[in-house]
């Protein structure tokens, strides 16, 4: 078990974090990495490969750690009365999570399809923001693997994988079901 920012990844193991890689790749390739208005010039042209170093040896929180430490967020200035160019306290977390989380799903979505599971389980990985119970009712539940990558794959924002984890910051997380669901045709 690995700790990511506050979050136990169950399935963070070099298997996954070379699936994480190849779903990189594989967005690199297409130009569907997200990368945040959030960023200095600088911290964009390095993102893509900050998020692969954090992905084959490092986690989330070295990532919003090199990110805080080389300055590769935009400051407030100017007008601040414009929200929309305002970066919160908390963008370095929010992005390196957010995205860090949103490969690891995809990645522990493909082991899952790979070794005979249709679906993922939803499991408590960390607690929910300000101590609420966000998404109890999704823990133990199971989410189709195919559906989840799919969706996953189209989404291209801070947190992808939010909306279906019952929001940001909700301590949420997949893993790899304990026994096995029944292939389709079987």
């Amino acid at each position: 078990m690995i700790y990511a920012t506050g979050l136990v990844l169950d399935e963070l193991d070099p298997r996954t974090r070379t699936l994480m890689v190849s779903e990189l790749n594989t967005d690199l390739a297409n130009g569907r990495v997200f990368v945040s208005p959030w960023l200095t010039r600088e911290g964009r042209r390095q993102w893509s490969e900050l998020l692969r170093i954090a992905m084959h040896a490092h986690d989330a929180t070295w990532l919003a750690d090199t990110l805080e430490y080389n300055e590769f967020l935009r400051i407030l200035g100017g007008d601040t009365q414009d929200l929309d160019k305002r970066v919160p306290p908390t963008a370095a977390r929010t992005l390196a999570e957010g995205q860090f989380h949103g490969y690891y799903i995809r990645a522990v979505c493909r082991r899952a399809l790979d070794e005979g599971f249709q679906s993922v389980a939803i499991f408590r990985a960390g607690p929910a923001a300000h101590g609420s119970r966000s998404g109890e009712d999704l823990v133990d539940s199971v989410v189709c693997a195919t559906e989840l990558l799919a969706d996953l794959r189209t989404a291209v924002s801070v947190a992808p994988a939010a909306r279906f984890l019952d929001g940001p910051n909700s301590g949420l997380s997949v893993r790899i079901p304990r026994s096995p669901t029944p292939q389709q045709g079987s």
